[in-house]
């Protein structure tokens, strides 16, 4: 058995650090996939950061990897398959860098192009923002979305946080 140590994740499977032989095999396999030019930084780049504190708006987010004027997902799944939620959820990363600049950088990072890694296809599926967003609607959009989420976060009724509320009473009560 191996051990890691997580960046500040938290453990959902209860192994505590603890890497079996074929999941250290695995993430073997992805790094020997990957193509290097898929990320390629001339500037910046930033590991899971956060949209200050617009993400406590939704619950603590935070993107995969901003490279220069590249705003990426990384997804680790079998089927190789643009889902409309991961594209969601890309564009919503998009729109918290719109309230609050993404890693608390200053100047705000001029976002261009957000892109979707399938680690185990070494596929990296890029659009290019002006492509789809709307720049006229987007303004309008981005300050609807910011009361929306302040309305929801106040009442206490966010998806992921009552998720995480039940798990934590599922751990307790163990």
């Amino acid at each position: 058995m191996l051990w890691f140590r997580g960046a500040g994740r938290s453990d959902p499977n209860g192994t505590n650090g603890r890497m079996e032989r074929m999941e250290l095999q695995d993430l073997r396999n992805l790094i020997t996939i990957v193509t290097p030019d898929f990320f390629r930084v001339k500037e910046i780049c930033l590991l899971n950061p956060i949209f200050g504190c617009v993400s406590a708006l939704v619950g603590g987010a935070d993107a995969d990897l901003l490279i220069d004027d590249t705003l990426v997902d990384i997804k680790t799944t079998k089927d190789f398959e643009l889902k409309p939620d991961h594209f969601y959820q890309l564009l919503g990363y998009f729109v918290l860098h719109s309230l609050a600049s993404i890693g608390d950088l200053a100047p705000k990072r001029d976002i261009k192009k957000l892109a979707i890694y399938y680690s185990r296809h070494a596929h990296l599926e890029v659009f290019e923002l002006q492509d789809v967003v709307n720049t006229e609607t987007f303004p309008k959009f981005v300050k609807w979305f910011s009361m929306r989420a302040q309305q929801i976060y106040k009442s206490g009724t966010t998806r992921r946080s009552t998720g995480r509320a039940k798990t934590a009473r599922r751990r307790t009560l163990r």
